[in-house]
């Protein structure tokens, strides 16, 4: 009998293994397809600043006629081996300056670069260039996100400091989840960090309260900016209002909305702290 159960379980595995292979390469093979088709399209996640002004994160989203709604957690990967990453980056950059020159009252948008883009950064600074010739905007309303699971090699730092000596801020996503050094924080190499959602994810221990508060000590020290990620419970709302942060994100607050949801959500939004 355990060896029939064994068979069973291993046969089962087997089969999702193929499922898996299968809708890899189906994805691989529909995904150009699909950024030729701008099927590939920008949402906005609100970050709430303390101090009352807002800012967005914009994020790719893909919904396909074959495959439905993909999450960016599987094509974003496919997009960087085939090096679609960077004609989907292109795009969500134009839509980000479309949002910061429609809404002037959007404090700032923020955009995800992977190793790739920041490696190549001179195909980076020809978009931006391009962009800005077409369409001028504040730069520093530009905030570019590097996300802390990345491998990042000295290229790729020099890439950041010539991004950033163009006014463009950085941020650290995910801090808590790689190896970020410190020399990088202590050697000003970035603006802010956006804390991992890990951080709040259990706030029942007294001692996790206590990381949180003298992780984010350090960073005020530092003269970073501290985004909270992934507030979605109350309870955890409560808890950083005693300490010293200076913007939250999570669906606590709102969920990623469309483009044209954005000016309700900012109607909404500053009536009622007004």
């Amino acid at each position: 009998m355990q060896d029939l159960a064994e068979k069973h379980q291993t046969g089962l595995h087997k089969i999702k293994t193929d499922e898996a292979a299968v809708r890899q390469y189906q994805l691989e093979r529909d995904l150009q397809q699909a950024v030729s088709n701008k099927e590939i399209y920008t949402v906005f996640q609100p970050i709430v600043h303390k101090n009352g002004s807002i800012g967005f994160e914009a994020l790719a989203r893909w919904k396909s006629p074959i495959h439905g709604h993909v999450g960016p957690n599987e094509f974003i990967p496919i997009a960087e081996k085939s090096l679609l990453i960077e004609k989907i980056t292109e795009t969500i950059i134009q839509d980000t300056v479309s949002i910061i020159n429609k809404h002037k009252n959007i404090t700032y948008v923020t955009v995800n670069l992977s190793a790739n883009v920041i490696e190549n950064d001179e195909w980076l600074l020809n978009v931006l260039d391009d962009i800005i010739d077409v369409t001028p905007f504040e730069r520093k309303a530009l905030v570019f996100e590097i996300t802390e699971g990345l491998t990042l090699t000295q290229k790729h730092w020099d890439s950041i400091k010539t991004i950033r000596s163009l006014k463009h801020p950085i941020l650290i996503d995910d801090f808590g989840t790689g190896q970020t050094s410190m020399s990088h924080l202590l050697n000003e190499s970035v603006d802010g960090v956006k804390l991992d959602q890990m951080f709040i994810s259990d706030l029942s221990s007294e001692k996790n309260q206590k990381l949180i508060t003298l992780t984010i000590d350090l960073f005020k020290v530092l003269d970073l900016l501290v985004v909270i990620e992934g507030v979605e419970f109350q309870d955890q709302n409560q808890f950083i209002q005693t300490i010293d942060y200076d913007a939250i994100q999570g669906y606590l607050e709102s969920a990623p909305i469309a483009a044209s949801s954005i000016n309700t959500y900012l109607d909404l939004k500053f009536n009622k702290t007004s």
